[in-house]
This record gives structure tokens, C-alpha cells and sequence, in this order.
């Protein structure tokens, strides 16, 4: 008896109700039946997706080719763009997770999701205004000691990053509730289809933020 059969068996004498068939390896769909009459589940077309989040990527990176000027000028806030588009996309991450778990009650009425959406708005909001405060006191400092920065310059730039989380987060945190609803709407399932777009779509909003802001209060205001 090989590994599969063994398995197979083991899963055969925990759950005597559950009936696996075979079809062929890798198939599209995978047929099963619990104590009824076997369903097919659909594998949804990823290639399809790919080339779409493919096309989006380019977006994003054309984007970041529009502030080249801004990246030559001041290298150093290349440093913490990891930092805005990873906390931009965590907070559409958790928003997400929080939106597939109230849409899969079918009841929810119109009123209760653009509750939810400002619910949702409301604490990417707050987690902004706290990792941002947080964020402009560690990177000013951060600055000044290891990369013997002034004051000025350092907390120029901690203000920066720190007001290009808050915006990125609280934007992250209204698409992150906002797609699924959406593709709930369309008849499409957003368990499947919102993590993708919402991740490229947060990195998007998330680099503009930051160099939009850094192109505008660091070179166009305060001249450096």
C-alpha cells in the first residue's frame, strides 16, 4: 500500500461520509460529495487574472517613472517606500478579511455594508494617525542618528512618510471593503478575485501617495 491508499483510507475510516472521485490530475474543477449527491467546484481562470495584474503592475511602475526627479533628488526616501506600500497593503489585507466574513451572510442589506465601509474607513483612519505619529518620531530620529541628517531635513522627510501612511491606509482600508462588495454585486466571487486587485490596486495609491507628497512638500516647499 502506497502513501495515497494509506491516506486515502485513513480519511475513509475519520469520515465515513465523505466520498472522493478521481478525475483527471490537476483538472479544472474537482468534484466531491458529502453525503449527497457530488458537486463540481470550479477553479476560477487565474491566467486571465495574471495578465490583467500584469497590466496594473506597469501601472504602478509607470507611476513611479513619473517622479524619477523626485528619486534622484532624495535618494533616501526610497528607503521607506517598503514601509507605506507593506502597512498599505496589510490594513486592505485585513479589511478584506473582515468584508468576505460579513458577506457570506446573505442578509446583509445595502445600509449594513456602507456601514460597514465607514466602520472599516474609521479604523484605517485611527491605525494611520497612530503608525504615522509613530512613524515621523522613529524615521526623524532614525535620520539624524545613522544617516547624520539635520533636524529639519530628517523630520521633513518623517513627516512626509508618516503623512503618506496615514492617506495610503486609509485609502487601502476603503478599497480593501469597497471590491468586495463590489464583485459581490457582480456576481463575482471576492474571496477569489479581491486579493490580487486589491493588493496591486493599495500599492497604486500607495506610491502615489508618498511621492506625490514628496515631490510636493520636500521640492516644491521646503526647497531641498
Amino acid at each position: 500500500m502506497n502513501l495515497l491508499d494509506a491516506l486515502a483510507q485513513t480519511l475513509a475510516s475519520r469520515c465515513p461520509d465523505l466520498e472522493l472521485r478521481e478525475q483527471e490530475p490537476m483538472s479544472r474543477h474537482t468534484s466531491f460529495r458529502i453525503g449527497g449527491p457530488a458537486r463540481r467546484m470550479a477553479f476560477p481562470e487565474s491566467r486571465e487574472q495574471l495578465v490583467i495584474l500584469l497590466g496594473l503592475g506597469l501601472v504602478v511602475s509607470s507611476v513611479v517613472g513619473l517622479f524619477e526627479r523626485v528619486v534622484t533628488h532624495l535618494t533616501v526616501i526610497i528607503c521607506f517606500q517598503s514601509l507605506v506600500l507593506d502597512m498599505a497593503g496589510n490594513v486592505g489585507t485585513q479589511s478584506l478579511a473582515v468584508t468576505i466574513r460579513v458577506l457570506m451572510d446573505e442578509d446583509v442589506s445595502p445600509r449594513q455594508k456602507l456601514a460597514l465601509v465607514g466602520k472599516e474607513a474609521r479604523v484605517g483612519l485611527m491605525n494611520g494617525l497612530l503608525l504615522g505619529l509613530l512613524s515621523f518620531g522613529a524615521i526623524g530620529l532614525y535620520l539624524m542618528a545613522a544617516k547624520g541628517a539635520a533636524a529639519a531635513f530628517a523630520f521633513s522627510v518623517s513627516f512626509c512618510t508618516g503623512t503618506a501612511l496615514l492617506v495610503s491606509m486609509l485609502l487601502s482600508s476603503i478599497i480593501g471593503t469597497t471590491v468586495p462588495i463590489l464583485f459581490k454585486r457582480l456576481g463575482v466571487d471576492p474571496a477569489v478575485a479581491s486579493g490580487p486587485l486589491i493588493t496591486t490596486v493599495n500599492d497604486l495609491v500607495a506610491v502615489t501617495a508618498y511621492y506625490g507628497l514628496a515631490w510636493l512638500l520636500l521640492i516644491k516647499v521646503l526647497h531641498f
